[in-house]
């Protein structure tokens, strides 16, 4: 096990997150996704209250991250955190810290050594960490064979579907409407074309009846087919038809889809 990873297993209830195969050691989620859902999944976790690090693979371009990596720095900057969230990249690779952004948590770890014990600070306060670290270790370990999806909160009224980066939105929109009495499960489609996702929201279109899909940037495509399945298989118990709609909306649509539920 590596330096950093043997530094986490000190730290209980922290989950870390990695593409593919998950690394050797502590609580470990393997999630075949890209390095933009990794963030988007990590900073749920840590707007619930766990303590995450997630290793992005620097295998490609670190670009897409980019905009996932905004949106949990401005939700740590809001105070939505909390539990601490640290990111890890390969250390040199472009696209992450070489920006006109300002990271006010960002380090960059030459040996392993200096890397677990940056780690090791950042789990101390709930907030955003972004580190450079000499490698991100993987290991052969049992692949997350039923890592589809996630459920991230519990609610009866609507069922509501997220992907990449709109995990964090729908998990700040069931935060606002529990205020108004609205209990939103939120479950982040880790894998938007598997048939047990879709089979886990037919049981669940069952139970609440209305289903509302948020859609990332570019990710439309991916819900709409999984939103048309679930209409297909659900027919006769769902209350209304899904919506599909993009993250500044979905607050104004969990509440038109839960409103006759709340009569």
């Amino acid at each position: 096990m590596s330096p950093l990873l043997q530094r986490v297993a000190t730290h209980e209830g922290v989950v870390v997150l990695a593409e593919g195969q998950p690394p050797s050691g502590p609580a470990v989620t393997a999630l075949p996704s890209s390095d933009a859902a990794l963030v988007g999944v990590a900073t749920g976790a840590a707007i619930g209250g766990t303590a995450t690090v997630v290793m992005l693979s620097g295998r490609r371009s670190l670009d897409e991250a980019q905009e996932a990596l905004v949106a949990a720095s401005q939700c740590a900057q809001g105070g939505g955190l909390q539990a601490p969230l640290v990111v890890c990249v390969p250390l040199g690779a472009q696209g992450l810290l070489d920006t006109d952004r300002t990271w006010p948590n960002a380090a960059v770890a030459r040996d392993g050594g200096v890397a677990a014990d940056l780690v090791d600070v950042a789990l101390r306060k709930p907030e955003l960490s972004v580190l450079m670290v000499p490698r991100v270790e993987t290991a052969v370990g049992v692949p997350l064979a039923e890592g589809t999806h996630q459920v991230l909160r519990q609610g009866d009224h609507v069922v509501l579907v997220a992907t990449g980066t709109s995990v964090v939105e729908a998990l700040q929109a069931a935060s606002v409407l529990e205020h108004e009495g609205i209990t939103v499960e939120v479950v982040d489609a880790i894998r938007p074309d598997s048939g047990l996702l879709c089979g886990y929201l037919a049981q669940r279109a069952a139970h609440v009846g209305r289903l509302v899909f948020v859609h990332a940037p570019g990710e439309a495509s991916l819900l709409r087919e999984l939103q048309r399945a679930v209409t297909r298989s659900s027919f006769w118990t769902l209350e209304s038809p899904p919506t599909l709609t993009g993250g500044e909306q979905v607050i104004d649509v969990c509440r038109d889809a839960a409103h006759d539920r709340l009569e």
